[in-house]
């Protein structure tokens, strides 16, 4: 017979044929004839005769299973050796697999070793044989009895299927064999511990596979977790692995550039950097797609991230990581849970870098921190290699930042009319990294543009009335850099610009300004932009208007003209505005600079035609309009004549041209009388200020511009200057009576007339101010003009004290400031100031010595110099006219602090002789801190600057010593013994140094003067220790230097706590008598007098130790969590990772230890007022908090298999429990019966007070007093539960630990709250003999008072007494 007859049979369905002719064959003969058969390549002939075969076969038969056998053999054996896999190789896989469960166990136990051999010796092929083994596997997982090969052992089918994957992961697995054994592992159910060990040894082939055959086995390796249900691990070890890569990557690069000699297996499992990043992101692609069928990838993805959130450790956080966190962003299941997460990540990253670079004692102790902003540039840059979806993921990331920590509106809707000066704060620097990310990513990245621009665009738009400014600055940047990248987006920006009415006025300034290079560029938006701010100008909205005047001028700034025209040529031309059809459609050139002449003055003058609008306006809107125009000549100064001829014109609706006639100005018609109010319409002394600042900026620019003709005529030039000069004149003659302001006039702000006597009184004050400020500024400080200003300062002086004396509350403080300073000018003023204090010029020295020799005048001068500083440093400009640019204020304030320096230094000998010193240190701090706040960069050069010095002759640390060491000098001067005591003056100077020299420290701080930190630390400590202080402001800020600088530069901050603690209880004595120490105190500062601020200092001092240690506590679980803490990922408790963490458990356990020693101080300190005693136990309640948190953290250890309590916890424990315990219990009993004290006493006083009134007396006494217990006893309530959850804590961990912590801590009776079952039945028995008692006695007492009524009153008297 011959297998063709076989098959033939088997395709003809002849069963007859087949039995018959089957079972006349041996069992050798129907081996023999498979064994030829399937050894020949049949194709399906081959299935249909081992179909045939089996068919023909009795079950249950010894030869069926010989058969059986053998055709498993044969077939693997041909599966091992096929170079393809064939539809009738999967056929033949798909027979003996529905026959496996036929198998006898030794025929299992033979066939399994077979391919075990082959996998062995690497014979199994493509891995085909290898589907048959897993369904091997399972069904021996059936059996109860195998029989070991190898040791004829006999076990149960899941110990046999345990070693079989033993043995599978033991051998070495080569690339060709990993893809199909991790195939075949994710079809066996695996136990706990067979999935572990089946997972290492997956892990491990990463470092075996090099190039494009690492993302295949990655996603092997994902299939196979989703089936373990062991996502973590996995990704676990998939990103370690290629955060040992990036490592690598680099270091190969270089040593072949070098020629170096490197370890094999670092060649071995590095590659070249592109090829890695090309790598990477197959990977991320091969992830982002499995993430669409397997939810369980992106759960585990995620976990990973809150992890890595709550520790940021470097050792999880890597560049790859965060691609894999960006990737799990664009799957809408996860991505705002992804975002969130990440952007907390951010956060912490920043708050842990913030925290440890400010503490000394933290950087001492912390290992390597993230650079979270270099990974996630980086992860940019590096996007370039195919990783779309991180491209995606960074510009969501990005906006989220800036959404989620950028600046927001205020409370209530509360409106904002200034730039936030970046604070260096973690959400500060998230949201910068957020800016950072999206212009990084728009540089790079072409694909991303376009989306990027369209969301900046609609967060402007969206951002009506909320701050705007960042998404504002990153358009600036992308305007910058890629204008014509903008032009193909007009119609979007064009749209955002109708939208300018809607939005708020700061950010229509921010956004003009930033839109204005592409403005310049292109004619469409320019016109479009016209048409709106027409439009906006006729709003009803105020700040409509002022946006449009803002825009208006931006444009008249911009577009300078490039020669002289008249008026009347320009005004020839209007038929051809910029409005009308035909030249609405000019065409600039993208490549052009600018606009061409003639298209600048026609655009000039419709602007200068619609802006005469303006004049008859608001207040507010006039004001704005004349200090632009000042600005306006500045950058376009032909157009100063057009400017001068409307304002002069202005000017004389007001002005009286009699010279004669007094008064010389109109300031009633200056107001608008409605039907409610009255309300000021003209800012004269803001139009007084502009006409001439104009004239003088316009002269300035004569003959500069290369014209023959001059910018402004000589005619035009006397009209100002003697309708300057007869205003100077008759001004100083008039006085209040003259404008009808009689001291008997209304000026309250209910009726109108008082409203209208208010502004023309606040006019005419403000006009003597500018006529000062002319005098001084354009009259070269002749002997005329400082005697005609101070003919005018007296005459204001006089209007000054009247307002003070009226007492109105709308005509003094913040109101009357900004009317006063809106007709400033701040260049003109630090012109002033420096002539007065710093110039050394012979040519008006005379001049100068009269305006110095005048007390009055300085102050006016010093006290303007000081608010303008102020509003500087709150709003980073200038009030009022002229210093419109960032350089021209930052120029400003570094002569005005040049100029108060010099003053300050001359008088610091004798400050009370002169009235300005304490005002010219405030305004040099002020200074510094402007500085500090908006120029951080320009430190160095503003010293310089300060000092006279070059800014680029010496560093900037050489000129912050020098000034430091400066004003120590004078400190040490002042608290010499021949200065004692001091005056009030000097007093409060001293206190302002302290403040300045603090300003300093953190100054230098920033520009990292190690050496002078230090000096200032010993110096404020020598301070305090060695000279007592009795201005509390001046101790006060000295102790808070104090113990801020030793934070910073010193690692032993807790010594200068216990020593305050000790010289505390030193100066306020006992709680109960005790032998005082003979221990001199440590702190001279403290005394009893400013105990109450020392306390205050104390308790927030306390309070900034313990959080650095609760700090450093999660940052130690956070690296032991990165590191794989627990049991099944235990790492080797000796390696450097735990040596340092042991030491710096030691170090929180000393840190806190010496705080418990100056808390047994505090604890016994006789605190009289409730603000000492709630401070007291405000710092209790702080450390016992920790204590708890520590022995949680220990506790959190035992659990991982880490469990080690040191030696210095144990000493702690055994030091609160014995010895400061007692004492806060003591404390505690203290500030119960001080608070009853108090209490009692204010009843007392209730009780005086209502003696009239007993019926009523009670409630309100009681009222207050339950107020005063609830308030009061919320500490001590908070102090006990600190302490239980402390000692509860204390009690576990000693269980787990096996040490009585508790030894040495015992209970008192007053949180004894066992109910004691014998007690109580005695108690309540005694309670029911006291009643029958009582009853009893009651009785008596009615039959006794029914005799008593019968008595004589005298009787009953003496009876009752």
């Amino acid at each position: 017979m011959s297998s063709v007859d076989l098959i033939k049979w088997y395709n003809e369905n002849s069963l007859e044929k087949i039995y018959s002719t089957v079972g006349r064959l041996s069992t050798t003969s129907i081996i023999e004839l498979l064994q030829q058969y399937l050894r020949k390549d049949h194709g399906d002939d081959s299935t249909s005769l081992l179909k045939g075969i089996l068919l023909g076969c009795e079950k249950d038969s010894i030869k069926r299973g010989l058969v059986l056998t053998s055709a498993f053999k044969e077939v693997i054996h041909t599966l091992s050796n096929a170079a393809t896999n064939t539809k009738p190789h999967t056929d033949l896989i798909c027979v003996l697999n529905h026959e496996v469960s036929n198998l006898s166990p030794d025929s299992i136990v033979e066939i399994a070793t077979i391919v075990l051999e082959g996998i062995r010796s690497n014979s199994i092929g493509q891995g085909q044989s290898l589907k048959i083994f897993s369904k091997l596997l399972e069904i021996a997982q059936q059996h109860t009895s195998l029989t070991m090969e190898k040791t004829s052992e006999v076990v149960c089918g899941t110990e046999y299927k345990h070693y079989v994957l033993g043995e599978i992961c033991s051998m070495p697995w080569t690339a060709a064999t990993t893809f199909p054994l991790i195939d075949m592992l994710k079809d066996i159910p695996l136990t706990a511990e067979e999935t572990k060990v089946v997972i290492t040894k997956c892990l491990e082939q990463l470092s075996q596979m090099t190039g494009q055959t690492l993302p295949p086995l990655i996603y092997q390796l994902i299939a196979l977790a989703t089936a373990c249900n062991k996502i973590d691990p996995v990704l676990r070890g998939i990103l370690l692995h290629f955060d040992k890569l990036d490592t690598l990557a680099p270091q190969v690069e270089n040593s072949l550039n070098t020629e170096d000699i490197v370890d094999t297996e670092t060649h071995k499992s590095a590659c070249d950097f592109d090829d890695l990043k090309s790598m990477e992101g197959t990977v991320l692609l091969y992830i982002s797609n499995t993430l669409r069928q397997n939810h369980s990838l992106g759960k585990g993805i995620m976990k990973l991230i809150k992890s890595a959130k709550e520790s940021a450790s470097p050792d999880t956080l890597s560049e790859f990581f965060l691609a894999v966190g960006l990737t799990l962003t664009q799957d809408s299941r996860f991505q705002e849970e992804a975002l969130s997460n990440l952007r907390l990540l951010v956060l912490k990253c920043f708050q842990d870098t913030h925290k440890t670079n400010d503490r000394k004692w933290l950087k001492d102790h912390r290992q390597r921190l993230t650079d979270i902003k270099i990974l996630l540039l980086k992860l940019v840059k590096n996007s370039a290699y195919g990783w779309d979806h991180v491209i995606s993921g960074s510009v969501d990331l990005g906006f989220n930042l800036m959404a989620s920590y950028g600046p927001k509106q205020g409370p209530f809707k509360k409106t904002f009319d200034q730039e936030v000066h970046k604070t260096s704060s973690p959400q500060q620097s998230a949201c910068d990294l957020g800016s950072h990310l999206l212009a990084k990513t728009f540089k790079l990245h072409e694909i991303s543009r376009k989306e990027i621009v369209a969301q900046v665009i609609n967060r402007i738009l969206i951002s009506i009335d909320s701050p705007a400014y960042l998404y504002i600055d990153l358009l600036r940047a992308i305007v910058k850099n890629y204008p014509q990248l903008l032009l193909q987006t007009v119609p979007q920006v064009r749209n955002m610009l109708e939208d300018l009415p809607l939005m708020h006025e700061f950010n229509v300034k921010k956004l003009l300004t930033a839109l204005l290079p592409l403005i310049r560029i292109s004619a469409a938006l320019r016109d479009g932009l016209m048409l709106t701010l027409r439009k906006s100008l006729s709003a009803r909205q105020k700040e409509s208007r002022h946006s449009a005047v803002f825009g208006f001028l931006l444009i008249l700034k911009t577009f300078p003209l490039s020669e002289m025209t008249s008026l009347s040529q320009l005004s020839s031309q209007s038929s051809q505005s910029i409005f009308s059809t035909s030249s609405s459609q000019i065409q600039v050139d993208v490549q052009t600079q600018g606009s061409p002449p003639r298209s600048n003055e026609l655009l000039c003058l419709e602007i200068l035609q619609a802006l005469k609008r303006c004049l008859k306006q608001q207040s507010s809107v006039r004001s704005q309009l004349y200090a632009g125009l000042v600005e306006v000549v500045k950058c376009n100064p032909r157009l100063a004549p057009f400017i001068l001829i409307s304002l002069i014109k202005q000017l004389k609706l007001y002005y009286e041209s009699i010279d004669d006639l007094i008064p010389p100005l109109k300031l009633s018609e200056c107001t608008y009388v409605s039907q409610d109010s009255c309300n000021l319409q003209e800012p004269l002394p803001v139009l007084l200020m502009a006409t001439y600042m104009c004239l003088r900026e316009g002269m300035n620019h004569q003959g500069k511009l290369g014209d023959d003709d001059e910018i402004i005529d000589e005619v035009t030039n006397e009209n100002i200057r003697e309708i300057f000069d007869s205003l100077t004149l008759r001004m100083c003659k008039s006085d209040m009576e003259d404008y009808q302001l009689e001291k008997s006039s209304v000026y309250g702000n209910n009726i109108k007339e008082g409203q209208k006597n208010s502004s023309v009184l606040c006019l005419f004050m403000n006009i003597y101010q500018v006529l000062m400020d002319y005098n001084l500024t354009c009259c070269d400080f002749t002997e005329d003009s400082v005697h005609q200003v101070l003919q005018l300062h007296q005459s204001y002086q006089k209007i000054v004290d009247f307002i003070q004396s009226l007492k109105c509350s709308h005509l003094s403080g913040k109101i009357l400031l900004e009317n006063q300073l809106s007709a400033m000018s701040a260049s003109n003023h630090c012109n002033l100031v420096y002539t007065l204090f710093c110039d050394e010029s012979t040519d008006n020295e005379s001049a100068v010595e009269t305006l110095s020799s005048n007390d009055s005048f300085l102050k006016y001068v010093m006290h303007y110099t000081h608010v303008m500083l102020l509003h500087a440093k709150d709003h980073s400009v200038f009030p009022g006219v002229g210093c419109g640019t960032k350089q021209d204020v930052y120029s400003c304030v570094s002569r005005f602090a040049r100029a108060c320096l010099h003053k300050f230094m001359l008088e610091k000998n004798e400050p009370a002789r002169c009235p300005v010193t304490l005002l010219c240190l405030e305004s040099f701090h002020t200074a510094v801190q402007f500085t500090s706040t908006w120029h951080r960069s320009r430190l160095s050069s503003f010293l310089a600057e300060i000092c006279g010095e070059d800014a680029d002759g010496t560093q900037g640390g050489d000129k912050v010593t020098k000034l430091i060491k400066r004003f120590q000098r004078i400190v040490m001067s002042f608290l010499a013994p021949e200065n004692s005591p001091l005056s009030a003056v000097h007093r409060k100077i001293l206190s302002e140094l302290f403040s300045v020299l603090d300003t300093l420290f953190d100054v230098a701080y920033t520009l990292s003067i190690h050496d002078t930190l230090h000096q200032c630390t010993e110096w404020f400590y020598k301070l305090c220790v060695e000279y007592k202080i009795e201005e509390h402001n001046a101790a006060k800020r000295l102790l808070q230097s104090h113990l801020s600088s030793s934070l910073r530069i010193s690692p032993y901050a807790e010594t200068c706590f216990r020593e305050l603690c000790f010289d505390l209880r030193t100066e306020l004595g006992s709680i109960e008598e005790v032998e005082s120490s003979e221990k001199p105190p440590t702190y001279q500062l403290v005394s009893s007098e400013n105990a109450q601020y020392v306390l205050v200092a104390v308790s927030a001092h306390a309070e900034n130790l313990i959080s650095d240690c609760d700090w450093l506590l999660h940052h130690l679980k956070g690296r032991l969590v990165a590191h794989g803490s627990s049991k099944d990922e235990l790492v080797d408790d000796d390696d450097s990772l735990h040596e340092a963490r042991r030491q710096a458990e030691g170090s929180i356990c000393g840190r806190v230890c010496t705080m418990a020693v100056g808390l047994l101080e505090l604890a016994q300190c006789s605190c009289q007022s409730a603000a000492n005693v709630d401070n007291v136990l405000k710092t209790f309640i702080t450390v016992f908090t920790f204590l708890a948190n520590l022995s949680k953290y220990y506790q959190w250890l035992y659990g991982q298999g880490l469990g080690h309590v040191p030696s210095r916890f144990e000493k702690l424990t055994n030091f609160i429990g014995s010895e400061l315990m007692r004492p806060i219990y003591g404390f505690i009993t203290y500030a119960e019966s001080a608070q009853t004290e108090r209490l009692e006493t204010v009843k007392a006083k209730q009780d005086s007070k209502k003696n009239k009134k007993k019926a009523t007396s009670s409630l309100p006494v009681s009222t207050l007093g339950k107020a005063k217990v609830l308030r009061e006893m919320k500490g001590i309530a908070r102090l006990v539960f600190a302490i239980e959850q402390h000692e509860h804590h204390l009690i576990l961990l000693g269980r787990k630990a096996k040490i009585d912590f508790m030894r040495n801590h015992h209970l008192p009776t007053s949180r004894d709250f066992r109910i004691r079952s014998d007690v109580l039945r005695i108690s309540l028995a005694e309670q029911e003999a006291l009643s029958a008692k009582d009853v009893s006695r009651d009785e008596n007492g009615a039959d006794a008072s029914s005799d008593d009524e019968d008595m004589p009153s005298s009787k009953r008297s003496r009876l009752s007494s």
